[in-house]
Protein backbone atom coordinates (compact mmCIF):
# COMPACT_ATOMS: atom_id res chain seq x y z
CA UNK A 1 0.00 0.00 0.00
CA UNK A 2 1.41 3.04 -1.02
CA UNK A 3 1.42 6.00 1.96
CA UNK A 4 2.61 9.71 2.17
CA UNK A 5 5.98 9.43 4.40
CA UNK A 6 6.79 13.51 3.69
CA UNK A 7 4.86 16.41 3.38
CA UNK A 8 6.54 20.08 3.32
CA UNK A 9 5.65 23.45 2.11
CA UNK A 10 8.76 24.88 -0.29
CA UNK A 11 8.95 27.92 -2.53
CA UNK A 12 4.93 27.81 -3.09
CA UNK A 13 4.69 24.15 -3.44
CA UNK A 14 3.19 21.40 -1.09
CA UNK A 15 5.32 18.35 -2.12
CA UNK A 16 3.98 15.33 -0.96
CA UNK A 17 6.55 12.28 -1.33
CA UNK A 18 5.04 8.73 -0.94
CA UNK A 19 6.39 5.09 -0.45
CA UNK A 20 5.29 1.93 -0.58
CA UNK A 21 7.91 0.35 2.03
CA UNK A 22 7.66 3.81 4.33
CA UNK A 23 11.49 4.36 3.51
CA UNK A 24 12.60 4.83 -0.30
CA UNK A 25 10.33 7.58 -2.06
CA UNK A 26 8.58 6.32 -4.59
CA UNK A 27 6.34 8.96 -6.11
CA UNK A 28 6.86 12.89 -5.53
CA UNK A 29 4.30 15.28 -5.90
CA UNK A 30 4.42 19.02 -6.35
CA UNK A 31 1.44 21.04 -5.77
CA UNK A 32 0.90 24.71 -6.50
CA UNK A 33 -0.66 26.74 -3.63
CA UNK A 34 -2.81 29.18 -4.50
CA UNK A 35 -3.94 31.51 -1.90
CA UNK A 36 -6.01 35.24 -1.44
CA UNK A 37 -7.06 34.78 -5.03
CA UNK A 38 -9.49 37.92 -5.26
CA UNK A 39 -12.86 36.53 -7.20
CA UNK A 40 -12.89 38.65 -10.74
CA UNK A 41 -15.64 41.39 -10.55
CA UNK A 42 -19.06 40.18 -12.32
CA UNK A 43 -18.84 41.32 -15.82
CA UNK A 44 -22.20 43.94 -16.44
CA UNK A 45 -24.06 43.09 -19.17
CA UNK A 46 -24.83 46.74 -20.85
CA UNK A 47 -28.08 47.55 -21.14
CA UNK A 48 -29.84 49.06 -23.89
CA UNK A 49 -29.81 52.89 -24.92
CA UNK A 50 -32.78 54.75 -24.92
CA UNK A 51 -33.28 56.59 -28.67
CA UNK A 52 -32.47 59.71 -26.87
CA UNK A 53 -28.74 58.10 -25.28
CA UNK A 54 -28.34 56.56 -28.80
CA UNK A 55 -28.72 60.39 -30.42
CA UNK A 56 -26.55 61.53 -27.71
CA UNK A 57 -24.14 59.53 -28.16
CA UNK A 58 -24.13 60.08 -32.06
CA UNK A 59 -23.96 63.64 -31.88
CA UNK A 60 -21.09 63.66 -29.27
CA UNK A 61 -18.83 61.11 -31.70
CA UNK A 62 -19.94 63.79 -34.58
CA UNK A 63 -18.47 66.20 -32.80
CA UNK A 64 -15.66 64.69 -31.84
CA UNK A 65 -14.74 63.74 -35.58
CA UNK A 66 -15.07 67.41 -37.05
CA UNK A 67 -12.60 68.28 -34.24
CA UNK A 68 -10.30 65.95 -35.21
CA UNK A 69 -11.13 66.91 -38.64
CA UNK A 70 -10.24 70.81 -37.84
CA UNK A 71 -6.63 69.75 -35.76
CA UNK A 72 -6.05 67.37 -38.84
CA UNK A 73 -5.85 64.49 -36.78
Amino acid sequence: MIKVINEYVEDGYLIKEFSVDGVNVLYTDKTLIVANIEPSPPVEEEKELTVEEMQAKILLNTELLLIQKELGL
